[in-house]
């Protein structure tokens, strides 16, 4: 998170944004009981309206069948902008 404070110092990174990548793997469905609804909502509001931040990418990596239930739950709440990146 040190990292990410002082990026978001560099005037370049404010203007250019984030790229983001994510690996998944060894993501598995035992963990999927805390990806509730009310949780990826959250996490969503949290990272993407309260954080200072611009992102321009996300990149998702060793992505399995879990993440493509995830997915399934997380598309509807994105912002069209979001959703167009």
């Amino acid at each position: 998170m040190i990292g990410v404070s002082q990026a978001l110092r560099d005037p370049m990174t404010q203007i250019n944004g984030f790229k983001v990548i994510h690996d998944l793997k060894g993501l598995s469905f035992k963990q999927m009981k805390y990806f509730t609804p009310n949780n990826l909502l959250v996490f969503y509001n949290s990272t993407v309206n309260c954080f200072p931040a611009r992102y321009k990418e996300l990149h998702i990596i060793s992505e399995s069948s879990v993440m493509k239930i995830i997915w399934s739950i997380i598309k509807p709440i994105l912002s069209e902008k979001i959703k167009g990146r």
